[in-house]
Parts: C-alpha cells; structure tokens; sequence
C-alpha cells in the first residue's frame, strides 16, 4: 500500500489521530456466594481501603479462618461417608439401575460446574492481577478450594 493508498482511505474512512480500532473484549466473570468467595474477596486490596468495608488484616484472617473450618468440616465429613460408614462401592449389573445411576451421576456433575467454573475464574484473576491481592497466594488457594470442593 502506498503513501497516497493511505491518504484516500484515511479520507475515505474519515478517522481522526485519536481514533482507535482496536478492539477490546471484556469478560464479566462470575462467581458462586460461598464462604470460599467471601474470604477470596475479603484479601483484595480495594476492599481493604474502601471506607465502607474497611477490612483490618485480623478481619481479613477470620475469614479466612472461618473458611478453612468449613473445610475442616467438608472433609470430615466425606472421610465418615466413605470410610467409617463402610458404603460398598460395587457394580450393579441391572439396567435399569445403571440409566438411573448415570442420570443421577450427570444431574450431580451439572450442579458442581458453577462452584468449579467459580474456583478457575478466582484463581485466574489472581494470576492475572496479583497486585490487586493484599496476599495473592492466599487468594489462589481459597480458589482451589472452592474448585475441588
């Protein structure tokens, strides 16, 4: 393309030096309300200077506390199932019984993918914007949390 190629399609397209075409897509990423949510989101720099939440680092520490208790608790709770109530895992060879399993198998993974989906969005804003976090290590793991619970 020549100098003057550029000139009748500058004139052609009417742009000003100010103008910009580039362009920027924006994702709004959205996360479940749970615990994990609040403790990730207690540790962002913002919430710690707004007047309105004015977050201390002992404020920012109980929650993260709450939140690893309500972990603590998950597990428990998933070692008693499997391990002390003694749930045999074996196959059934009926038909019917394996439809409704896998029916029931898929309506249980349907409701876990918000919570998943929630978990891999905080831990990629926090590779993202690591100075937007008062302790971004921390923050990335209250996203794997939520990811595996």
């Amino acid at each position: 393309m020549t100098l003057t190629d550029e000139k009748l399609l500058n004139q052609h397209l009417r742009l000003g030096a100010e103008d910009d075409l580039s362009i920027v897509k924006t994702k709004k990423l959205e996360i479940n309300k749970t615990i994990y949510t609040v403790a990730y989101t207690a540790f962002l720099r913002d919430k710690k200077a707004d007047s309105k939440y004015r977050l201390t680092a002992d404020d920012q520490f109980n929650v993260l506390w709450s939140a690893l208790f309500c972990l603590a608790f998950q597990v428990f709770f998933i070692h008693s199932l499997v391990t002390i109530t003694g749930v045999p895992f074996q196959l059934h060879n009926n038909t019917a019984t394996q439809l409704c399993l896998v029916f029931t198998t898929l309506l249980l993974h349907f409701t876990c993918i918000p919570a998943t989906r929630s978990g891999v969005y905080m831990m990629k804003y926090v590779l993202a914007h690591p100075e937007k976090f008062t302790h971004p290590r921390i923050a990335f793991l209250l996203g794997f949390i939520q990811f595996i619970t």
